[in-house]
Order: C-alpha cells, then sequence, then structure tokens
C-alpha cells in the first residue's frame, strides 16, 4: 500500500510539472499581451467599478475597454502614423539631388572629415573624404536606413495583435476578476493575508511605474521642446507633444522625433542646427528617463532606486516595452516571497 501511494503521488507530480511545461508554453507567445491585460486592468479598475455600479460587469468591461482605445491606443496610431511620414520626408530629402541639399551636407561631411583627420593619418587613410564616400554609396546608405523601416513595420503589425489579444483579456479580466481573486488566494502558498498584502503591492507598483513614466516622458518632451525652440525647428510645440507620447516608448522614445528633424534642418540648409539637435537629444534629452524614473518610480514604492533601475531595463531586454512594466513587478513579488520567507524563519526559531 505504501508503494502504491508513493507511486500516485510521484505520478501526480510529474503529471503536474509535465502540464506546467506544457502550459507554460503555450502561454509563452501571448505573454507581453497578458502582462499589458494585467497593467491595464489594475489602472483602469476604478472606472470600471464606476461603470459596472451603473451599466453592469459586461458593459461597463466592454466601456472601459474602449476608454483604453481611446485615450492610449487612438494616440499612439496618430502619432505613429505622422511620425513615419516626417521620417520618409527626412529620407527623400536625403536622396535629394537638389544644389542646396549637396551643399549642406557636403559641408557637414567635410567638417567631419577634417575633425577626424588626424586619426585618419594614423591610420593610413590621409587620403579618405567622407563626402566622396557618402556620394558613393548614397543608395546603400538609404536603403540602409529604409530597411529597418521594414522591420518596424512588421513590428507594427505584431504589436497591433499582441494590442487586440492584450484587450480581450483585459475585458475578461475586468469583468471575472473579481470571481478569479478567491480561488487564487487558495493556491498560493502565502497565507491569505500575506497574499493579498501581495496583490496590494503589485497594483502599487503598477500605478507607481505608470506615473513615473507620464511624469519623465513630461521631462523629457519638455527638454525636448527647448532644443526645437532654440534649432528652430518648425511648429515647435507640436513637435513636443510628440515627443512626450513617444517618450512613453522604452528603447526609442525621443530618438524618433530628434533624430529625423535634425536631419532635416541639415537637408534645408542649416547644419549646425541639426547637428547640435541631434547632439543634445543623445546627451541630454534621452538619458533624463536614465536618471529619472528610478528616483521617480522607487520614491512612491519605497524600493531602492538601483533595484528599479535594474528590474526596469531587465524587464525591457527580456520583454520588450511591457517589461518596463513586469520588471518591477517581479520585483515586488520577489520582495514579498522574501518578506514571507523571513517571517516564517522567525517564527519557527521562536518556536524552537
Amino acid at each position: 500500500m505504501e508503494l502504491a501511494q508513493r507511486y500516485r503521488s510521484a505520478a501526480w507530480l510529474v503529471l503536474s510539472l509535465a502540464v506546467l511545461v506544457v502550459g507554460g508554453l503555450i502561454l509563452r507567445p501571448f505573454v507581453p499581451a497578458l502582462v499589458w491585460a494585467l497593467v491595464l486592468s489594475i489602472l483602469t479598475q476604478p472606472i470600471y467599478e464606476r461603470f459596472r455600479r451603473r451599466l453592469g460587469d459586461s458593459l461597463g468591461a466592454g466601456l472601459t475597454v474602449l476608454a483604453a482605445v481611446l485615450f492610449v491606443g487612438l494616440p499612439l496610431v496618430v502619432v505613429g502614423s505622422f511620425l513615419y511620414l516626417q521620417i520618409l520626408d527626412a529620407l527623400q530629402a536625403i536622396g535629394s539631388q537638389s544644389t542646396a541639399t549637396r551643399n549642406s551636407l557636403q559641408v557637414v561631411l567635410d567638417g567631419v572629415t577634417k575633425a577626424l583627420a588626424p586619426v585618419l593619418r594614423a591610420v593610413g587613410q590621409e587620403g579618405f573624404s567622407l563626402t566622396d564616400w557618402v556620394a558613393s554609396n548614397r543608395q546603400m546608405l538609404i536603403e540602409a536606413v529604409r530597411q529597418p523601416l521594414g522591420q518596424a513595420a512588421v513590428g507594427v503589425g505584431k504589436g497591433v495583435f499582441t494590442g487586440v489579444v492584450a484587450l480581450l483579456t483585459m475585458f475578461f479580466l475586468l469583468r471575472d476578476g473579481g470571481r478569479l481573486r478567491e480561488p487564487a488566494v487558495e493556491l498560493s502558498p502565502l497565507s491569505p493575508e500575506q497574499t493579498e498584502s501581495l496583490f496590494l503591492r503589485i497594483g502599487q507598483t503598477v500605478r507607481a511605474v505608470f506615473v513615473g513614466i507620464v511624469l519623465v516622458a513630461v521631462a523629457q518632451g519638455l527638454a525636448a521642446g527647448v532644443g526645437y525652440f532654440v534649432a528652430g525647428v518648425p511648429n515647435p510645440i507640436v513637435w513636443t507633444l510628440v515627443t512626450m507620447v513617444l517618450c512613453a516608448i522604452p528603447l526609442l522614445g525621443s530618438p524618433l522625433v530628434y533624430v529625423p528633424l535634425g536631419i532635416t534642418l541639415i537637408t534645408q540648409g542649416r547644419p549646425l542646427a541639426g547637428v547640435l539637435l541631434m547632439a543634445y537629444g543623445f546627451l541630454i534629452v534621452s538619458n533624463i528617463d536614465n536618471l529619472l524614473r528610478p528616483f521617480v518610480i522607487g520614491a512612491q514604492t519605497n524600493l531602492h532606486p538601483m533595484a528599479v533601475f535594474f528590474s526596469l531595463l531587465g524587464g525591457v531586454f527580456l520583454l520588450g516595452p511591457v517589461g518596463l512594466m513586469a520588471g518591477p513587478m517581479v520585483l515586488t513579488v520577489a520582495l514579498c516571497l522574501a518578506d514571507a520567507l523571513r517571517e516564517a524563519r522567525r517564527e519557527a526559531t521562536a518556536a524552537g
């Protein structure tokens, strides 16, 4: 009888692990969508509760999802389309054969060649001219820039699919999340009180990250706006708002705005303004989020800024943009588990 019981226990363990592994592999492609759904559900929970009290569960969840699309998805689509057209205009300007364009680019390239002259002499390339090299490889350079744009278009398609799955999942999380809470508490290895505390801290972390993203995006947009105004970019207020929206996208953000604008200024016969704008963007604007975001989020979650910094970057490298939310969430769960372990050890020590 004891042998049979051990067999059943071992078989149950193997079967459970196999199901978990296969289930994880099935859900792996949808992890970003699931995380986005969870994040959006937490952020829009107060809105859903208002709709639910008046209109019921299903209609309230549907209207909440629609509100998320209108206030989050629609601005990104508009800004993305606007920016894509701007980048195409910049590429067309680079490929232009007009005299003004050639002269503007030649001034910049000659200046770079002159600055690199000592290095070129040291490596035996004293006669090298960056202007001549760009002229002979113009088409290759244009294609090299257009290829990432094509890859970006594919990424946009995947992003749209992920967004649709996230919104569908968000609907069911809002509508049925209350009924799923009790089974989740029962299955948790933590005590009910610790599990409820974990849910609360995850919600606080998500809201803190969201606030941090918004505040840092506003700071980056305003800093970039100062550069646009000084450089004489047309419609600097519009580009400042576009920068604010795009700064919420990790690993991309502001360079998608100031680089095309800088290239456009160069091709319009203002090489110094274009180069200085791009240098200002790389050195100042793009580094604001790395400096401010960990401190803003850490101040709201009582987490050390360095821990927040590594969780943000690690999450982004692992999961892409959604990792900006997932990283701090995983950090919060890890700290809650550590607190539970410490409490269990204190209780065991006191009992012993």
